[in-house]
């Protein structure tokens, strides 16, 4: 899924010599290195992009939230 405008990087820098250098953002994807098809994909809410731009600990957080998310639907079905 990811974006194949300027190899995925989701901006391109143009060397303007002897001026400042120039950057531009994809248009495809706005920046974020993602193809639409699979930035709405969520998974409890978050785009791949939303988890790629937390912090270790938030993302920490995250998974063990939903690991409890999904271990309790697990468990409720067997009830």
């Amino acid at each position: 899924g990811a974006c194949s405008v300027w190899n995925e990087l989701g901006h391109i820098t143009f060397d303007m010599a002897f001026l400042d250098s120039v950057k531009s953002t994809c248009e495809e994807c706005s920046g974020k290195r993602f193809k639409y098809e699979t930035l709405k994909y969520t998974l409890n809410g978050k785009s791949i992009v939303d988890v790629f731009e937390m912090t270790i600990n938030q993302a920490n957080d995250f998974l063990v939230i939903l690991t409890y998310k999904v271990v309790c639907k697990y468990w409720l079905k067997l009830v």
